[in-house]
């Protein structure tokens, strides 16, 4: 299992919509270092059902939403 596919993991699991974690969350989560890994990964995000929305580099978070 991909980083990437332990987030998606995560995320669907929270079955909320939309989720903010903060970057150290996404660390502790499943190893990636946000923002720059995270942005890397947003077609294998995409190809696992989620998109991400926002990152915000001043609050340190990343804004993610499932797909329809």
């Amino acid at each position: 299992m991909t980083n990437i596919q332990r987030l998606a993991h995560y995320l669907k699991d929270s079955c909320i919509t939309n989720e903010t974690l903060s970057f150290s969350e996404i660390k502790r989560i499943c190893g990636l270092d946000a923002p720059t890994d995270i942005l890397d990964g947003k077609r294998e995000l995409l190809r696992e059902g989620f998109s991400v929305i926002k990152v915000n580099i001043g609050e340190r978070t990343v804004l993610f939403s499932r797909n329809p």
